[in-house]
């Protein structure tokens, strides 16, 4: 385990960025996820490919300047800091170093490059030979105050032209049968909108540090600038930037030559376990979707005995019964109104008292095995009303 710690140190000092010994770098205790051998084996070789790949990475942050605050050196011990260092990514898995080369920054380098490119491009630009950036944010000011007497006077225009139109519904309506006054008045509603743009735009670059930012869109002068700037700072960090392209290419060697996934071997050798389990799973599945299927057409057909039977109620009345003391089948009613008016104009005619009761029915409706209970009306005469209810 100790010459795996040896050969990527080796392989780490070729990039610089390397420990001092090797007696620095040691493999900790590691939880493997199986004791297979086969297994453990293909495990630590992504593991080990992982944390090389870790130092590399580390290394190019370290020289682009994006260490973070907690990690002064390239290879912190997480285990003695308090906080992460480094995000989850990219924290050693296998390997534990304690101490390491730490690569160059070129922080001061980049700084001093960028002061140079932009005091070129301020001086090369400005043609009337100032070179300080206070002539070139006057010139914007007096752009962003052009630009905000052309919005007002066009806003002006926009309300005057409002109030004549509603002044007279007459004019309303001439201008609403205008389509190239509409039009006009679009076009020129899109123009205050798009001269308010360029002057918060502008607004932005006005500031100093912003002038490199936002060079797009309104102003020539400030694209210009940009691409001088970019073009000598460029050129001034070259130099710079090739021990960037070396860890650069490093990091793409690394992840094409990477390991299959450990989760994706493993599942190569569980495959016929897993096989079999699927097939079970699968033949459950099928079943369980007969069972509903069958369950769903037993439902539509109860449903639809249960359309019938209230369709029949609805134009006669009768299905549910309830019989008289004659042996006839009884109205129902649906509401107890209804039965106590049926009630009233049966008394008229019978010349009997005749009164109302209710009963419950549990219908199969298609909602579920038992159904709901609803409750229907019924006319009784008085002799026999005891008996009924």
């Amino acid at each position: 385990m100790e010459d795996i710690a040896k050969s990527v140190n080796k392989e780490m000092s070729a990039l610089k960025i390397g420990l001092y010994n090797d007696s620095e770098l040691s493999l900790n205790r590691v939880k493997f996820d199986s004791y297979d051998s086969e297994l453990r084996d293909h495990e630590l070789k992504c593991l080990v490919h992982h944390d090389k790949l870790v130092m590399v990475k580390r290394a190019l942050k370290l020289w682009k300047g994006q260490a973070t605050k907690y990690g002064s050196s390239l290879c912190t011990d997480i285990r003695t800091v308090s906080g992460p260092c480094w995000e989850e990514a990219l924290r050693y898995k296998v390997l534990h170093i304690k101490s390491c080369t730490i690569p160059a920054k070129r922080s001061v380098l980049i700084d001093s490059a960028e002061v140079e490119a932009k005091a070129f491009a301020y001086e090369t630009l400005d043609e009337n030979g100032w070179k300080q950036p206070g002539h070139y944010s006057g010139k914007i000011y007096s752009e962003i105050h052009e630009l905000k007497n052309r919005r007002i006077s066009l806003v002006e225009k926009y309300k005057e032209q409002s109030k004549m139109i509603m002044s007279d519904p007459l004019k309303i309506a001439e201008f609403v049968r205008s389509q190239s006054a509409v039009d006009a008045r679009t076009k020129q509603a899109a123009m205050i909108e798009d001269l308010e743009r360029q002057e918060e735009f502008l607004n932005k670059c006005h500031s100093y540090k912003n002038h490199f930012t936002f060079a797009i869109k309104q102003g020539e002068r400030n694209h210009e600038l940009y691409k001088l700037y970019s073009e000598h700072l460029k050129k001034s960090t070259k130099e710079i930037d090739k021990y960037t392209t070396r860890l650069e290419r490093y990091i793409k060697k690394l992840e094409k030559s990477a390991p299959q996934d450990y989760d994706s071997f493993k599942a190569d050798i569980m495959a016929e376990r897993e096989k079999v389990k699927l097939a079970e799973e699968k033949a459950k599945l099928a079943e369980e979707k007969k069972k509903q299927a069958e369950e769903a057409k037993k439902r539509k057909s109860e449903k639809k005995a249960f359309d019938v039977l209230t369709k029949q109620l609805s134009l006669t009345g009768l299905g549910l019964g309830e019989l008289a003391s004659n042996g006839e089948e009884k109205r129902a009613y649906t509401t107890e109104a209804e039965a106590q008016k049926a009630a009233i104009t049966s008394s008229g005619k019978s010349g009997q008292y005749i009164t109302v009761y209710s009963k419950n029915f549990r219908l199969l409706d298609g909602t579920s095995d038992h159904g709901k209970t609803y409750m229907f009306w019924f006319l009784t005469s008085n002799k026999s009303v005891t008996k009924a209810a």
